[in-house]
Parts: C-alpha cells; sequence; structure tokens
C-alpha cells in the first residue's frame, strides 16, 4: 500500500511539474554600465518550467545581442539560466524576482576567472493566450574587480 501511494505521489508530481512555457522579449543591456561601454539591445527566446512550486527554471535558447561595435547569434540548449522566485500575493501583476550565477574559467595559460551574479525583479500578466512581463534587475561581474550594469527587459510567454 505504501509503495502504490508513493507511486501516485511520483506521478502527480511529474505530471503537474512538466508545464513548459515559451518566452520572447527584447532586452536592453548594460544600462549604466561601466565607463566607455554602451547600452545594447538583445532579442532573447527561453522556455521556463516550474522547477518547485515557488520557484521556476528558465533557460535560454536564442540570443540575438547586438551591441555597437560587435554582434553575435547564439543558439543552444542552455545559452542563460535563472531561477524565478514566485510571489504568491494577489496584485495585478504576478511578481517575481529572477536570480542567476555564472561561473567561467578559461582554461589558457593565464586564463581568467568570472564570477557573474544576477538579480532583479519582474512582473508577469495575463493578455487572453499569452502573458507579457517586464523584467528589470542588475548583473555583477567580478574579473579583477567588480562592474556592474543593469537591464530592462520586456516581452511575452505562452505555456505550451
Amino acid at each position: 500500500m505504501k509503495k502504490l501511494l508513493a507511486i501516485f505521489i511520483s506521478l502527480f508530481i511529474l505530471s503537474t511539474s512538466f508545464a513548459l512555457s515559451l518566452g520572447a522579449g527584447v532586452s536592453l543591456e548594460n544600462l549604466f554600465g561601466e565607463k566607455g561601454s554602451d547600452p545594447y539591445l538583445a532579442l532573447k527566446t527561453d522556455f521556463t518550467a516550474p522547477f518547485i512550486s515557488i520557484i521556476d527554471y528558465r533557460f535560454g535558447f536564442l540570443l540575438l545581442s547586438l551591441q555597437k561595435n560587435y554582434k553575435s547569434f547564439s543558439l543552444g540548449s542552455g545559452l542563460y539560466s535563472d531561477f524565478l522566485i514566485n510571489v504568491d500575493i494577489p496584485l495585478i501583476l504576478k511578481l517575481y524576482f529572477p536570480l542567476g550565477l555564472t561561473l567561467t574559467k578559461i582554461l589558457e595559460e593565464k586564463g581568467s576567472t568570472t564570477i557573474a551574479f544576477k538579480g532583479g525583479i519582474g512582473g508577469e500578466k495575463d493578455f487572453l493566450l499569452l502573458k507579457g512581463y517586464l523584467e528589470a534587475g542588475i548583473n555583477l561581474y567580478k574579473e579583477e574587480n567588480t562592474q556592474k550594469s543593469f537591464y530592462l527587459q520586456i516581452g511575452f510567454k505562452k505555456d505550451l
């Protein structure tokens, strides 16, 4: 009986935890960044999946970066990822806090190590079949010294 109950609980968790949503947005990156760096647009596409009840996991698979002297296109299964901490309070918008951490180590001679932290606040609103969202936050990078920049992102999500 205990095994049967464990199987039903496992099936319930698995059946409700794979509700993917597809998101696309435009981001204004590097706002108020280091001296000599300019803000730029980035087009992003990602998937979001529930991780546990109040935390979602977002991972990017397309990134088009339109910097002034450097334009890049990236396509892959894990270009960036964030945990979205959902706040369950009755408001017009569904609030969440995106958090991310990245460690990059260049394995060449005299390679460098970069630690990046991302944090912010976002809001999501239902519009018929789509969900619109607005998100803002800060990116902190530490290589030799700490650098910071802000970002602002707007887009939509569609539950799959």
